[in-house]
């Protein structure tokens, strides 16, 4: 489990492992003044990282390896939100003037796919599968649920959702699998 701790004079970043059945909390080492944002959950990797934002800067977001303090590296531009890609080493997020992104952690390949101008995104989240192609969905001008595939630079928009509802507002759609499927 990680979480952020903040006292009167400081904020960092702790972790509690369970060991014989007793919770062992310690500080991350070299995570000062960062605010946990998201972890990782890809099963079985030996990897694990967290995405975090500096305390006095909620828009400026890192990543590291867990246990890797040296691996700690800001995302490149000023962000609305970042998440993880399910299965990848990457994350997506949307920019300040609201457009998707994609960005590859051991690349450092910051990738944009081509939205139509006028939309505004919110929310993103993805995975990738065996074959390579990453799937972005992304809330569209707060109504709709947009779904991108892509690889590399070639992207499209392959499916728009308009859930049936009273109201017309999508706030946050979760990615979830069943039986190995999205």
């Amino acid at each position: 489990m990680v979480y952020t701790k903040e006292t009167s004079d400081r904020t960092f970043m702790c972790q509690a492992r369970l060991v014989d059945r007793i919770w062992q909390t310690s500080e991350v080492e070299g995570a000062e003044d960062l605010w946990l944002y998201q972890t990782s959950k890809d099963p079985g990797d030996s990897r694990a990282r967290v995405i975090y934002r500096q305390a006095q800067r909620p828009t400026r977001y890192g990543w590291r390896e867990l246990d890797d303090p040296a691996a700690q590296q800001w995302i490149p531009r000023i962000h609305q939100v970042v998440f993880w890609i399910e299965g990848a080493r990457a994350v997506a997020g949307i920019t300040e003037d609201y457009q998707l992104f994609l960005y590859e952690l051991d690349t450092g390949t910051f990738t944009t796919p081509h939205t139509p101008e006028v939309t505004r995104h919110f929310t993103p989240t993805g995975y990738r599968d065996a074959s390579g192609t990453t799937t972005l969905i992304a809330i569209l001008d707060d109504t709709r649920i947009g779904i991108y595939k892509g690889r590399g630079d070639t992207w499209s928009l392959v499916n728009t959702i308009r859930p049936e509802s009273r109201y017309p507002y999508v706030f946050h759609p979760k990615l979830w699998f069943h039986n190995g499927k999205p």
